[in-house]
């Protein structure tokens, strides 16, 4: 009875693992009715008819085994019923990393390969036609791509009760907002280390007709714990514009609607929505680059407008004097030309942004360096609490016809 409590197993086992008890107990009662200083053996007052007591015996043990069967049955039946809600096709979900308007987005590992990863679920009850065509958009565009600086789709599927999800390579690491939240503005090398990965990464997607149009800290993950220390992956491709249609349909971006993350908005996305290209990207790039080195926004704002008319008009205070102390002329000159109002001010591409940042002349930041940074500091900053949202559904703003929406 009690290990059908505590080790629950499937009715029919339990009956023969009963089955073989009671046999067991029954030999027992039985030799020891032959010995006569046991108190089955007693002829004294109030002494029961050998057959009473054999058949008093048997109906406790029918009794306890009918109870085992019951318990066991019941215990098994919850703990599938537990696995299979921890159980979504051949993963099996672990603890919740995000939540947001999107969906929620678990720790899974792959039932038969034993990989960890991380699966993104769009529940049922958010299922509508736009929000499936841009989960699926951001499955099917980020899958096209192979860089290693871009986070791998590894499936994609849709459960018999409607869930669907896709699942991604796991990344333990921290994003680049949470980077500065501990870590404060970053050495130069370390700026220039972290976005050449972020411009390769885009120099992809951009060949294949791709503007990622939401590159922001929360977008890039930085991963200590691989052979290569301080790798970058770019996520989320939800928002991704594509120069041919998916599926050949028509296009999910529309003229009149802003989207994106506003600190990282570049001004011809926001002047014109439908105009954002490659260079877009390469403006947000460049606020994040600034973002690292000063450890503050190009831009804030008290309202939504005031920002956006900030990055449309207003000129960026310099790296150095946000900072308080010099940064390497090169790498600020470049940062500042990433920012500029006209895409054409800009440098031509991503490649082209890259080989720059690798030509300035910083201290540079080796594998040895990451190496040493991630060992005294990365168990404590993995520790860090941060809110598990940010994770996977860092804040962007949708701008309709004069409505705002901020999602997760």
């Amino acid at each position: 009875m009690i290990r059908a409590s505590v080790v629950p197993s499937s009715a029919r086992r339990t009956f023969w693992l009963g089955l073989g008890a009671s046999a067991m107990a029954s030999a027992v009662f039985l030799l020891s009715s032959f010995h006569p200083s046991w108190p089955i053996a007693d002829r004294g007052e109030g002494y029961w008819p050998m057959p009473s007591q054999v058949a008093s015996f048997a109906l406790w043990l029918g009794v306890l085994v009918s109870l085992a069967i019951v318990a066991a049955h019941v215990m098994y039946q919850l703990r599938r019923e537990v696995r299979a809600a921890r159980k979504l096709g051949e993963y099996v979900l672990g603890e919740k990393l995000g939540e947001g308007g999107m969906g929620v987005v678990y720790r899974a590992t792959h039932a038969l390969l034993r990989r960890e990863t991380a699966l993104k679920l769009l529940p049922p009850d958010r299922v509508a036609p736009a929000t499936i065509r841009r989960f699926e958009r951001e499955v099917v565009e980020t899958a096209r791509l192979r860089h290693p600086n871009t986070v791998a789709i590894y499936d994609y599927g849709r459960t018999p009760d409607g869930i669907f999800y896709y699942a991604m390579e796991y990344l333990d690491g921290l994003d680049i907002g949470q980077l500065i939240e501990q870590e404060g503005p970053l050495p130069p090398g370390r700026v220039v280390f972290l976005l050449a990965q972020v411009c390769a990464s885009l120099a992809e997607a951009h060949s294949i007709g791709l503007v990622h149009r939401d590159i922001k800290p929360a977008n890039v993950m930085v991963v200590g714990n691989t052979a290569a220390y301080d790798l970058v992956k770019v996520l989320d491709f939800g928002l991704v514009k594509s120069e041919a249609p998916l599926d050949g349909g028509a296009s999910l971006t529309h003229g009149d609607q802003l989207t994106g993350t506003p600190h990282y908005m570049a001004p011809e996305a926001i002047a014109h929505p439908d105009a954002a290209e490659p260079r877009s990207d390469l403006y947000a790039a460049a606020a994040m680059g600034y973002f690292m080195l000063a450890g503050q926004h190009v831009f804030e704002g008290a309202s939504l407008v005031e920002l956006l008319a900030a990055h449309l008009h207003a000129t960026p205070v310099p790296v150095h004097e946000r900072l308080g102390r010099e940064v390497p002329t090169d790498l600020e000159a470049l940062v500042m030309r990433g920012l500029a109002k006209s895409p054409a001010d800009r440098p031509p591409s991503a490649a082209a942004f890259r080989e720059a940042l690798l030509r300035c002349d910083v201290a540079p930041w080796t594998q040895e360096d990451a190496r040493a940074w991630w060992r005294t500091h990365g168990e404590r900053a993995l520790r860090h609490e941060r809110p598990a949202v940010d994770l996977a559904f860092p804040p962007t703003v949708t701008v309709a016809r004069g409505v705002y929406h901020e999602s997760r």
